[in-house]
């Protein structure tokens, strides 16, 4: 495995344990909503940003396939990658801040 595919494979899987560690905090939170207030608040961005790291790791997916491949499209895929990682790190501060 070359590297670019190592670093790409690498953002894919911490992309979706990530994903799926905020998805089980997605059901706490369903579950406890109704004790405490600020949980209602938090709730839209936190399924936000559950579902953005599930996208990501879908498009990682798409990335590795595609540089697997030698698809035509891997740059562009790759350059979504990319824009996804800072869209995440973006609504990610924002979770963190608030």
């Amino acid at each position: 495995m070359n590297f670019q595919r190592a670093v790409i494979a690498g953002i894919t899987l911490i992309a979706a344990v990530v994903a799926a560690s905020l998805g089980v905090v997605c059901i706490q939170f369903y579950l406890y909503m109704d004790q405490q207030p600020r949980m209602v608040q938090e709730w839209p961005l936190l399924v936000q940003v559950t579902l953005g790291y599930a996208a990501l790791g879908a498009i990682g997916g798409l990335a590795l396939w595609s540089v697997w491949r030698r698809h035509a499209a891997r740059w562009l895929m790759q350059a979504l990658l990319l824009l996804g990682i800072v869209a995440m790190i973006w609504l990610s501060h924002r979770l963190w801040v608030s």
